[in-house]
Parts: structure tokens; sequence; C-alpha cells
């Protein structure tokens, strides 16, 4: 860009001022006049106050002064850096400089807990691993830290990763944990989860619990790209519950999808990953203008207990997703009182007519349950595992009526629908799996048409 300065009518080029891409002392100097510093006074010349043009010895002189000054004040810039530069050195050196990294982890905020998420933790004596164990404890009990002497873990300082990042979220970086109460000790922090207490109530938490972990994939489907593996008992945030067209359940989290259950058409079978228990009663308060409706089991085709209304507070000890239906299951909360049973956290329904049944209005005091005495010494070796099922033991397994006949795990609750009849053969994980499969009934070879889930009144 082009700018006609005041004084000597000529015109000069401000395009690298205006872009920005000179130095701030050259910038500085550069400037016009009224908009100059005090640290320099160019000479008469500069601003010529005839309207002639300036002659070449003006233009020489003026382009020699501002050289000149350009490379004084850098040089006096360089020159304070390297003081800067050489004091910070010489306060390292003397153990006088701030360490950020070296400083102990702050002092537990107002409102934050700590809460068991693995199945047993043990409270030892001392840091080792093999040192003595005091108590152990359970899956949801609320346990008292001393963050200013636990132990950081170094690996998280530098790692970036999306595992890295919950991990610092669900222990604060730390690896080994100062115990206070119940028993003075020291325990794993990656077995405990911290979190304050209101946003413990609003979120929907889970904790792996499968010995391999928990894969984290982008889309809901089991065919979309693998993004990172969770460890066993980390915990991490729910926002939705649904079930793919392989008929299993996903959960989303703010990174990807993860599976619930393993796929029992793999061989395999067991939880993923659970809920976290709830530490501290909730306290809810009904919101919805015809009131909540309570039923005996968390799913919504259960009887009804009866109808809290509006305006009435509730005790809730536990929270778990329905499972119907499948593209959009429902967040249930079970309630203690007069009226137990389970009431839905939003509406069964479409957004944005999905309204708040309740609202979380405040939160107990954490409980502290009693720890359990040291476990006992181990035991000589059982007898090896029973083997798998064959020949008459599979048809005596599936004789009964009671099991599934794929798994010969679970409970029967699950009913395959052909035309106007039915056979109740499977578990509703193994019997969506199956459907999704594209295999027809178990029972008489039919085409399938729809899987619902059975209840005796």
């Amino acid at each position: 860009s082009l700018r006609e300065t005041t004084g000597n009518g000529r015109v000069r080029r401000n395009a690298a001022v205006d872009r920005g891409l000179l130095s701030a002392a050259a910038q500085r100097i550069c400037r016009p006049r009224e908009h100059r510093t005090r640290r320099f006074t160019p000479c008469r010349s500069f601003y010529n106050s005839s309207q002639q043009p300036a002659t070449s010895q003006q233009r020489s002189r003026n382009h020699r002064a501002t050289a000149s000054h350009t490379k004084k004040a850098l040089h006096s810039t360089s020159r304070r850096r390297r003081r800067d530069d050489r004091t910070t050195m010489l306060s390292v050196l003397s153990g006088t400089a701030r360490q950020p990294f070296a400083q102990p982890p702050r002092p537990p905020v107002q409102g934050h807990a700590w809460h068991v998420v693995s199945e047993r933790l043990e409270v030892r004596a001392s840091k080792e691993e093999d040192s003595r164990v005091l108590c152990t404890l359970r899956r949801g009990d609320s346990i008292e830290v001393d963050q200013a002497s636990s132990l950081p873990d170094e690996s998280l300082r530098h790692d970036s990763s999306p595992r890295a990042r919950l991990a610092r979220k669900q222990s604060l970086g730390l690896k080994a944990l100062r115990v206070l109460t119940p028993t003075p000790g020291w325990c794993s922090a990656s077995q405990c989860c911290v979190g304050r207490a209101r946003d413990v109530g609003h979120a929907w938490r889970y904790v792996v619990v499968c010995r391999d972990g928990a894969y984290v994939r982008r889309g809901l489907e089991l065919a979309s790209t693998h993004a990172f593996t969770l460890p066993k008992d980390a915990v991490f945030e729910v926002r939705e519950r649904r079930v793919n067209e392989q008929g299993l359940a996903r959960l989303r989290t703010d990174d990807g999808w993860i599976s619930e259950d393993l796929n029992p058409l793999s061989g395999q079978r067991g939880p993923v990953a659970e809920p976290l228990p709830v530490a501290a009663p909730l306290t809810f308060r009904v919101v919805l203008r015809d009131g909540a409706v309570v039923r005996e089991t968390v799913e919504l085709s259960s009887a009804i207990v009866s109808v809290i209304p509006c305006g009435r507070t509730v005790e809730v000890t536990a929270k778990q997703y329905s499972d119907h239906p499948a593209l959009h299951c429902v967040p249930r909360l079970r309630v203690e009182g007069p009226a137990r049973g389970w009431i839905s956290q939003r509406l069964n329904r479409e957004p944005p007519r999905d309204l708040e049944v309740v609202e979380l209005v405040g939160v107990s005091e954490p409980r502290v349950a009693p720890p359990l005495p040291p476990p006992a010494p181990p035991a000589p070796p059982r007898r090896p595992p029973r083997p798998a099922l064959t020949g008459p033991e599979v048809d005596l397994a599936v004789g009964n009526e009671s099991l599934c006949v794929v798994c010969l795990t679970d409970a029967r609750n699950a009913t395959f629908v052909h035309g106007e009849t039915g056979h109740i053969a499977c578990c509703l994980l193994c019997a969506r799996a199956l459907q999704a499969r594209g295999d027809s009934c178990p029972v008489c070879r039919l085409p399938v048409d729809v899987v619902i889930q059975h209840f005796f009144a």
C-alpha cells in the first residue's frame, strides 16, 4: 500500500510496515512522526517543511540515520535478551529458579472427592507394590487423599494422547495416592478417580472392567476406525447408548464409541464396561408438569408402581440405561423411599421433545464404607477348570428351559417372532446378534421378523 506523507510531498512505501514484516524496533522507526515514540529523534531533513522534493543527499542521510538507529535498537534488544538468559541460567544452576514441574500437586479443591473404581483396591503400608496390605476397599467406596504428598506420574507429563488425557482427568496425573481415611496408607491412583460432587452427579460415568481394555472406535459399527484402547479401570463419561446393526450395545463418548459387552458370536462373552456406582445419594426434583412415572424395573415396559408429582424431591442411588428402544436408550434413575423403583431422567421422545423429567438439586456427603480385612494367604491351587460342554452335557444344557441355547449362561428373556408365532430360546444379547447376522430362528429355522424382550406379569 502507498501512503503520502505530509511535509515533503514525497511517497513512501509502507507495505512492509502495514503487513507486519518488520521487527518492533524497525516499525517504531518507520512510523509517522505523530505516532513515533521519544526513543528516536529523526533529523530535520527527514521531515522537510518545504514542498520541494528531497535531494539525493538528503535521502542518503535519511537512509543512513534510519539504518543506524535500527541497528542500535536491534543490538540493544539482543543484549537485553542475552542478559535475561544469563540470569535465568544462573538461577537454575543455583536452585532458585521457579520449576513448575517440580512443584507438588495442588491441594484438594473444596467439593472434590476420590472414589474407588476397581473391583478391589488394596491400601498398602508404603509406595512399594510388595509392601504389607492394610485393608481392601470395594468399587464405589470413597477415600480421603492428601494430594500434596502423593506421588506424580512422570510418564504422563509430556504425553498428549487421548489415553493420557483421560488418565490425567481421572487421577490428576498422580501415580500413587497418600490415603488418609478410612485407613492411612498408599494405593494406586489408576484404580481411583476424582471429581467434583455435582459434576459426578450430572455425568454418566462408566469404568472399564475387561482385562484386555476397551477399544474406542470412531463410529457406531465395529468396522469403523480404531482410535485407541482404554486400559482396565479407566473411567470415561457416556453421552449416549445405542444398539448397532450387529445387535451390540455401544456407548458414545467424547472420543468415539465403546462396546458395553463382548460380541457373543466371537466366542467370548462378558462385560467390557459397567456403570460406576453412585458414591453418594443424589437429590433430584421432579420438574415435568405431569410428574415422574415410577416403574418396577429399568425397562419402560415394566409395571407402574406410582407417579411422583411435580415439585417433589427424590433420592437417587443408581443410574442405568434401558435396553429399549434400541436406537435411543433412555437414561433411568433408581429412586428410594415409599415409591421405590425406576424413573426416566428425560422423556422417551426425539429431540427437542425429550423434556427433562427431573433435575439435580443436591449431592449428599460421600459414604465411607468400613474397609475389608486384609486378604487371607493364597489358597492351594484348585483343580483345573471344567472343560467345555460336549455331547450329552450340551444336550442337557440346551434342554434346560431357563438358559440361553447360544451362550448357555444367561436366562432366556428374548423371543424370536416369525409371523404370528415366536420362540423363546435366547437371551436378548444373543438374539439381537443372531438377527443382525441374518440367521433364522434356532428352533424352527423360520426367518425372523423381529426380536422382542418379554416380561412375565
